[in-house]
């Protein structure tokens, strides 16, 4: 669904807040170090530290925003204009990606991930 680089926060929401299994994996695609945070510890901290509260809210907001836009964009879109976007807004993972991996983020094939790439 997509990719974090290094320094980025990142779950699957629905499950972290709703607190039920997710359909979904988080995959590493390259060895990483993880820090996490459970979520009763997050509610206990939110509710001790507004700026902790804030920040949780804002971070939701953001991937609601995010989400909302990549489901308008992939309604929208043909594969030459996600690929470009992808390029434009996350071209600085292109070599940490494998092809089987980005065509399945722009909702394409592998061959027209090639066909598009070719192009370029």
């Amino acid at each position: 669904m997509r990719f974090f680089s290094e320094g980025n926060v990142f779950s699957v929401l629905d499950s972290f807040i709703e607190q039920k299994p997710s359909i979904y994996d988080i995959v590493a695609l390259e060895d990483s170090t993880v820090s996490y945070i459970l979520y009763d510890d997050l509610q206990t901290l939110c509710h001790e530290y507004h700026q902790i509260e804030t920040f949780y809210r804002k971070l939701l907001s953001m991937a609601v925003i995010e989400m909302m836009s990549r489901v308008g964009h992939s309604l929208e879109e043909t594969g030459i204009v996600a690929y470009n976007r992808f390029l434009k807004n996350q071209g600085h993972l292109l070599q940490r990606i494998s092809l089987a991996d980005m065509a399945s983020y722009l909702g394409i094939t592998q061959v027209s991930l090639s066909r598009i790439r070719r192009v370029k």
